[in-house]
């Protein structure tokens, strides 16, 4: 009974943690490069991602997820090592009407530049039962 299926093209191992449904993922700088846009303080140098003082960057993951009706996939932070270094990643969610790559939103708190290594694991990710509930407008 698989409800998320998610196919790997990052290169990188996906790591689980022992009997939960969590899992580490990590930065794909070559996934990465289709998500540079204009208006972001972020760019690729040297196999790494440079996120600007204060800025915002759609970081790729290489992981390409097709979900269920009715399930939806978690984006959370792994842990405060990131924060102490100044980055932030966006908690998030991923829906059954989400096909294609999972990206990561992550942000720069600090005045300085800050570089992420190809292969950093950065977020962690568990899957969902989506709850049926109904919303009234009045």
């Amino acid at each position: 009974m698989t409800v998320i299926k998610i196919l790997n093209e990052s290169g990188f191992e996906v790591s689980r943690y022992a009997e939960e449904n969590i899992y580490e993922i990590s930065v794909s700088v070559k996934h990465s490069k289709k998500y540079l846009e204009k208006g972001f303080n972020w760019n690729i140098l040297d196999n790494c991602i440079v996120v600007g003082k204060n800025g915002l960057a759609f970081v790729g993951t290489g992981l390409f997820v097709d979900i269920e009706s009715g399930y939806e996939i978690e984006i959370r932070q792994i842990c405060h090592k990131l924060t102490k270094r100044g980055l932030i990643v966006c908690h998030d969610y991923i829906n059954c009407n989400h096909s294609g790559e999972m990206y990561i939103i992550i942000q720069n708190i600090l005045d300085e530049p800050l570089i992420i290594s190809n292969g950093e694991v950065i977020a962690q990710i568990c899957g969902h039962k989506t709850p049926t509930v109904d919303i009234c407008f009045n």
